[in-house]
């Protein structure tokens, strides 16, 4: 069972309609970004995150030259490389969910689902619980 975190962007009520607002809905997975790890660079351009990408990319080529510098033999300096892609899969996801914070989504709730397409139809489902039908009437 995976964790996904469902964020929406902000916008005027009256303009809400409901396909507008599943295209401002995002779903995030808990935990490990295998592509954050193994597309760094490529993977925050992909997600518009482009000073994450620039960090990313002058990070790697620092840590490089330095490893280099430093004369550190060559196992030893793929390890090191490794360990700063590992940093990078495991905080992925949550600079992702920074960027959306700053482009204005919030957190509207947590899903869990064995996967992605899972994660969707349950949200879907509680939305559709949540509103009120219009033949339902109410009683006073």
């Amino acid at each position: 069972m995976q964790i996904y975190t469902v964020h929406t962007k902000l916008q005027s009520p009256f303009l809400a309609l409901e396909k507008e607002k599943m295209e401002r809905t995002t779903f995030l997975r808990e935990g490990f970004c295998w592509t954050a790890m193994l597309f760094t660079v490529l993977w925050a351009c992909w997600h518009r995150m482009w000073r994450h990408g620039a960090m990313l990319a002058a990070g790697l080529l620092l840590l490089n030259l330095v490893v280099e510098a430093m004369g550190v033999v060559a196992p030893t300096r793929v390890l090191v490389i490794l360990g700063a892609l590992f940093v990078v899969g495991f905080e992925g996801n949550n600079w992702r969910r920074e960027e959306l914070e700053k482009k204005k989504y919030v957190l509207t709730t947590v899903v869990a689902a064995e996967n992605r397409d899972t994660a969707i139809f349950r949200y879907l489902k509680n939305i559709a619980e949540d509103t009120p039908n219009d033949n339902q009437s109410t009683v006073a």
